[in-house]
């Protein structure tokens, strides 16, 4: 959620509130940052109100009340990964919400790798189609990946984006290499001395 808070909730007089507010300083962060003598100067507070007013705007947003409308105004604002499969964007509310853990859950071979790998070319779909614009870490413990697969997934998804945003000029950079750049991948393997081994029965 924003940490951006109004100054009129952080519980100041309502006479400090007002003259704040006559002098545009609305939000927390307008007072954050200045020294007492220097809100003092800008708002006509005096400078124990000045240095009142800074010091609650410093405190945490944790520490202050939340409206449950905000909190869903909030959820709304979160972007989402498209894994263009309707039904399931449907589900998940737009997508795989950023800002979360998604556990993706199944019998082997359902495709939750398939499901995972489409979510690294998703993520990287330029804003002006819808997308975030942003890139991937795959952390690999079974030796899943495959990167064939990968660069088909890549190249569909270039295909797609000139399809429906032709016009658009900062597609040029759209390209199965910028999407293959944008994944890092990372293989964990677990040493055999360090695994469990199941302890022999001697007769």
């Amino acid at each position: 959620m924003s940490s951006r808070r109004a100054l009129s909730v952080l519980g100041l007089p309502a006479p400090v509130v007002t003259k704040l507010l006559d002098s545009d300083f609305i939000y927390d962060d307008d007072v954050r940052g200045l020294k007492p003598v220097e809100l003092s100067l800008a708002s006509g507070l005096t400078l124990k109100e000045s240095a009142e007013v800074v010091r609650m705007s410093t405190v945490s947003s944790a520490e202050q009340p939340v409206s449950v409308l905000q909190i869903i105004e909030d959820e709304c604002d979160v972007s989402h990964i498209v894994t263009f499969c309707k039904s399931l964007d449907d589900l998940l509310g737009g997508g795989i919400p950023l800002c979360a853990i998604t556990e993706i859950s199944g019998t082997p071979g359902i495709g939750k790798t398939q499901l995972c790998l489409q979510a690294c070319v998703s993520v990287q779909l330029p804003s002006s189609v819808g997308g975030v614009g942003g890139e991937a870490v795959f952390i690999d413990t079974e030796g899943s990946f495959t990167v064939g697969r990968l660069k088909d997934m890549a190249t569909s998804a270039v295909h797609h984006v000139q399809t429906i945003g032709s016009d658009c000029a900062d597609l040029s950079g759209f390209t199965v290499e910028s999407i293959l750049k944008g994944i890092h991948y990372f293989r964990i393997v677990v040493p055999l001395d360090s695994r469990t081994h199941p302890t022999s029965n001697k007769v």
